[in-house]
């Protein structure tokens, strides 16, 4: 039964996706455990997630006037999700060790990610980290997905 249940979510969503995927490999001391007694989870899709709130990627330059989101804009976001916490991997993905993401309690992984994105570089480079253990984790950008194709692809084992 729980390898029919995929956690998703978009940009600030796939941070969250990520942060659930998180705590159920490694549980965060603030939070209770979470104990899968049977499977794992069918997986996790994360469609141009914000992986770090280091807004100094490559991308953030090269595609500022592309996307509609700013680095600027970015800032006030994160420091009110951040808060008193702090950066740790529950929140901010890309700053964990590809050891950290060992293990991960899902069977399948999806990166997606825009090519005229800010996120696109932190997207891609927490994909090849999610690579070193996770084979395959799939993963592409373009300039417009079809993501309900991407999805019913994915799901039916096709890519």
């Amino acid at each position: 039964m729980l390898d029919q249940i995929y956690i998703a979510g978009d940009s600030a969503g796939g941070n969250l996706a990520a942060g659930v995927i998180a705590h159920l490999s490694h549980p965060h001391s603030a939070a209770p455990a979470i104990e899968l007694a049977e499977k794992k989870l069918g997986g996790a899709y994360f469609i141009s997630p914000w992986v770090t709130f280091d807004n100094g990627s490559s991308s953030m330059e090269t595609n500022k006037n592309r996307d509609y989101i700013s680095a600027t804009h970015l800032k006030p976001f994160s420091d009110q999700f951040i808060g008193i916490s702090g950066l740790d991997g529950y929140n901010a993905p890309l700053i964990e060790s590809p050891e950290w993401w060992k293990g991960l309690q899902v069977q399948s992984l999806c990166v997606v990610g825009g090519e005229y994105e800010i996120f696109l570089t932190d997207i891609e480079s927490w994909a090849a980290v999610l690579k070193v253990f996770r084979t395959p984790v799939l993963f592409g950008f373009n300039s417009s997905w079809d993501i309900t194709s991407l999805f019913s692809s994915y799901r039916a084992g096709t890519n």
